[in-house]
Parts: C-alpha cells; structure tokens; sequence
C-alpha cells in the first residue's frame, strides 16, 4: 500500500447505498409540453422529488445529458437496492439523503465516466451488505471531495477500478482528493485498492 497515492484520506473522528425509472422521473419533472424532451433542460434536480416506491436506480438519472447538482438529502431511497450507471457524465455535486439500507448491494459504475464531478456527499449512507464498487468513480478526474464516512466495505468482493481510470488509466480520481472515512479500517481499504 502506497499511502502517497491519495494525500487527505482522513477518519472521521464522530464515527470512530432501472432503466424504467428514466420515464417516471422524467414525467414528474417536464414542466414542458410532451414534445419536448427534457433531457437537454434540466441541469438541477429538487431536494423533495417523490421517489417513494423506487427499488432500482439503475441508470435513473443518466438520460438528463445536462443535468449538473443532484440535491437527493430528501428523497426517500430506503428500498433502493441498486445504484449502478445512474448519473449522467454532466453531473457535478452529488448530495445523497440519509440511507441505512441493507439491501443495497451495488454501486457498480455509479459514477463511471462523470468527468466533470467535484463534489459527492454520501456522508449519510450506510451500505452494511455492499458488496459490489468496481468502477464506482471510475475516470473522475475531477473529484475534489468524498465524504463515505458510514459506509463500510467489509464484505465488497468486487471493488476493480473503484477510483482508476480504465483500461488506459485516463483520468483517475486524483491523489489530492479528500476522502472522508468512518475508521482506519476503512481507510487503509481505499489506500489498498487504489
């Protein structure tokens, strides 16, 4: 383990997750007449967006190609199990609701090719059964701050490219990001596989 390689991974010293929600989120979204495709206007999302009922969010919110803040601090996501590819490469800031959710088992590509995000607060979310990280911040170059301190990654059997930057190592998350962990377990994970 190369401790270099990321320069402010730091313990948080209080302490010690489908495609056919493309039209749901869409519809109560479009303030525009049908014919329009709102795909191209929306670049932020509402903090009370009604996502009660949602069990997917498997590529949810990647069809809003401009989209550029996702405030969800009061979405209700507790019976999500599955966040894979589901921001848009436009995104910027991510701000995740509170979610103690042992269901949730993936965040695979979550945010896979988000080129421009500098900000994601998970800082809230609680995954005790992930098992699944590979290519999570895949090619987020521009990732400045990571707050995951109450996650834990204890029991993720599949973490490849987690922050890298593909096949040809283009983009990586950079050494100078700050991650924030909830333990010294935790970090020395992310130091590993990175």
């Amino acid at each position: 383990v190369k401790e270099g390689l990321f320069k402010k991974v730091t313990v948080d010293a209080v302490q010690g997750g489908g495609g056919s929600d493309n039209v749901f989120i869409t519809d109560k979204l479009n303030p525009y007449p049908p014919q329009i495709d709102i795909r191209y206007h929306i670049k932020e999302l509402p903090s009370n967006l009604d996502t009660s009922g949602y069990n997917s969010f498997q590529s949810g919110l990647s069809l809003l190609v401009n989209l550029e803040k996702a405030d969800m601090s009061n979405w209700d996501l507790s019976n999500v199990t599955n966040f894979e590819k589901c921001f848009p490469n436009s995104i910027k800031e991510l701000i995740f609701p509170t979610i103690n959710n042992d269901k949730i088992t993936t965040f695979s590509s979550m945010c896979s090719g988000c080129t421009v995000l500098e900000r994601v607060d998970m800082s809230n979310v609680s995954t005790p059964n992930l098992t699944n990280t590979s290519f999570m911040f895949k090619q987020c170059g521009a990732l400045k701050y990571l707050d995951i301190r109450n996650m834990t990654f204890d029991k993720v059997t599949s973490s490849s490219d987690m922050f890298g930057g593909g096949l040809f190592g283009r983009n990586p998350v950079p050494a100078d990001c700050e991650i924030i962990v909830k333990s010294e377990t935790e970090k020395q994970w992310i130091l590993g596989i990175r």
